[in-house]
Order: structure tokens, then sequence, then C-alpha cells
């Protein structure tokens, strides 16, 4: 959503406009999974905290101050890397 808001202009309503959106996404998307291993939650953090189960795990583990958080900073880094200074 971040990289649609600040790169598309009026052109984004034709196909041709999206492209580079669409690149942007793929090489954001490229450059999580390198560093995340994943592009998946259930992945990154090692339970799915959708299921009561998961969600237990992640609370007792602490895992959403730290694993999420980690996604969430590679995440910002890397769209800080992407978009363009203002």
């Amino acid at each position: 959503m971040v990289l649609g808001l600040a790169l598309c202009t009026e052109d984004c309503i034709r196909r041709e406009g999206r492209a580079t959106v669409a690149a942007a996404v793929s090489e954001f998307a490229a450059r999580f999974q390198e560093r995340s291993g994943s592009l998946d939650c259930p992945d990154i953090i090692g339970c799915d905290i959708r299921t009561p189960e998961g969600m237990k795990t992640a609370l007792d583990e602490g895992f959403f101050a730290t694993k999420c958080s980690k996604a969430v900073q590679d995440a910002c880094e890397i769209l800080e890397d992407l978009l363009p200074r203002i």
C-alpha cells in the first residue's frame, strides 16, 4: 500500500501506468523475502497466530516484540531505500 500511495500517478488507472509500482512491489517482495526467509507471517515467526494455539505461543514466547518487530523494521528499511526522497 505504501508503494502504491507513494508511486501511483494519474496514469495508474491503466495497466501501463502501474508498471512502476508493480516493479517496486516485486523488488520489495524479493528483498523482504531475502531478509526474512518468507513473505508469510507464520513462516516468519514460526507459528500461526490465526489459531488460538499459535497466538498463545506468540504471546508466551514474546514473538511480537522480537520476530514481528524485526520484520516490520526490515520492511521499513526496504521502503526507505525504495521510495524517492521527498
